[in-house]
């Protein structure tokens, strides 16, 4: 029992101070991806309503029954998901330190799993959702982390697992192949070991990576969706990406490429000590430089593309960077400038995270988003509203981009495309849908958030007969009195 004692201890800390950083956000409003994740997983996810044929988004399959097993457990609860945000980044933080402790020593490593639940608990980088980037957190470093730990295992499924682990991360964000590059080092150092070829050893890697984006694939195929989950996991996040203009760096992103350039200094300084550490030093290293690519890839420079590259910057800020070899004092010098420069990078996370501490979740929403949480502080209130006078099969269309008003009231929408971007990125192919969907069978409510709107209301709603029930804060809910 005692040698469990480490590994149960870090996993449950590393879950309970993730939590406890999060704990001013509990009542903080869904944003517009968390509930749209939100619709889908409440009105039964893959077994009722199927991502992407019947509610349009274009996010990586994952992040839909990880929202209808919230929902599942706790109907509507907006406690049950900042509950679950808090799983990704303390899983994480244990995983990380439990794979570091032997290499680099429990306090340095317990270091780096301090760093990884500060800065994923920043506003910074909207720590407090469950975002699909979040969950890449973890699904992300679990390939690299475990290939790392079964370098001197024998076992022959080592590459198959890892490549398991790989086609969840796929799953959860398309950019985890570029994880690919800090994965193979270490399987092929492991191939030695168990007396492999290394062609071999990646072939069976390739093979788990590829089974599960197969199996989603070919069930959407059997249920006649191939084309759909094609159109928006490819062809939308490729018009996605054009549309705005390529940036090599983040663009108002200072605390994120601070603390880069400290791990990528760290880690460069750290190869030149032999002692054993160049597969590790340089297995992050790779992993950094996967998650940054990843990252920046769509150029738009959200907060949370930039939860993935937390994990493995940490680490590589609390390397030993000194040989043994060296004076004493030399080394304390070294070592002091490192931690020093590792503080300063972590400063702007710690300082965001403890600000948050005496403000409620509107307080943090308003400071957060300051243009768009208007509409998001009243999400129960006019839900509650519509609830009360929806019977079983009443649709619902919000105009603009605010689907949280579909989860609150439990009135599934109108029309597939159930929030505006869509028509703003590929109009020729959604605008259509959606006027067909409105003015052939007019839902009967009408949200206005009084928000900013990328598609054209439909001039056949227009002529109905719609009439305001409830307005809170700007937003409008509006009943359709006579079909």
């Amino acid at each position: 029992m005692r040698r469990f004692a480490w590994p149960v201890s870090v996993v449950g800390g590393s879950l309970l101070i993730a939590v406890a950083l999060r704990l001013p956000a509990f009542d903080l409003p869904l944003n517009r991806d968390e509930a749209l994740y939100a619709t889908v997983g409440s009105f039964g996810g893959f077994f009722d309503v199927l991502p992407y044929a019947d509610i349009f988004d274009h996010k990586q399959p994952l992040i839909y029954p990880v929202y209808w097993l919230l929902d599942l457990v706790a109907p509507r609860k907006l406690g049950a998901i900042r509950l679950a945000a808090a799983v990704p980044p303390g899983l994480a933080c244990a995983a990380l330190i439990l794979t570091l402790a032997p290499c680099i020593g429990r306090a340095r490593a317990l270091a780096a799993g301090a760093f990884v639940l500060v800065a994923t608990s920043s506003l910074l980088v909207e720590g407090t959702d469950l975002n699909t980037e979040h969950l890449l957190g973890l699904t992300g470093a679990l390939p690299v982390l475990y290939a790392l730990t079964r370098v001197r295992s024998p076992w022959r499924w080592t590459p198959v697992v890892c490549g398991l682990l790989l086609g969840l991360a796929l799953l959860t964000k398309a950019v985890a192949v570029f994880l690919i590059p800090a994965v193979v080092p270490a399987l092929l150092a492991g191939a030695a070991v168990r007396e492999r070829s290394r062609l071999r050893e990646l072939a069976l890697f390739a093979a788990g990576a590829a089974a599960l984006p197969l199996a989603v694939a070919l069930a959407y195929a059997a249920g006649g969706a191939l084309g759909d989950l094609w159109y928006a996991n490819y062809t939308f996040n490729r018009l996605y990406i054009d549309a705005v203009p390529r940036r090599l760096l983040p663009t108002g992103r200072s605390e994120i490429v601070t603390l880069v350039a400290v791990g990528t200094a760290a880690g460069l300084l750290a190869l030149l000590d032999r002692r054993g550490r160049l597969l590790l030093v340089g297995t992050l290293l790779l992993w950094l430089a996967g998650a940054a690519i990843g990252a920046q890839l769509s150029s738009r420079g959200y907060r949370h593309y930039y939860v993935p590259v937390l994990v493995p910057a940490c680490a590589l800020a609390c390397l030993p960077i000194i040989r043994a070899g060296h004076a004493p004092t030399m080394r304390k010098a070294v070592a002091a400038v490192a931690a020093v420069a590792a503080l300063i990078a972590i400063a702007p996370f710690a300082r965001t995270v403890a600000e948050t501490f005496g403000k409620t979740g509107s307080q943090l929403a308003l400071e957060t988003y300051p243009t768009e949480a208007r509409p998001w502080l009243v999400q129960y209130a006019i839900g509650r509203a519509i609830r009360a006078r929806a019977s079983p099969g009443d649709r619902l269309h919000v105009f603009g981009s605010e689907p949280a008003f579909y989860w609150t009231s439990g009135v599934r929408p109108a029309s597939m495309f159930a929030y505006d971007i869509p028509v703003s990125i590929d109009p020729g192919r959604a605008l259509p849908v959606v006027r067909q969907d409105l003015c052939r069978n007019p839902p009967r409510f009408l949200v206005d958030p009084a928000a900013r709107e990328l598609a054209p209301r439909p001039r056949c709603l227009a002529t109905l007969p719609y009439q305001p029930f409830v307005a809170i804060n700007g937003v409008t809910a509006l009943e359709l009195t006579r079909r």
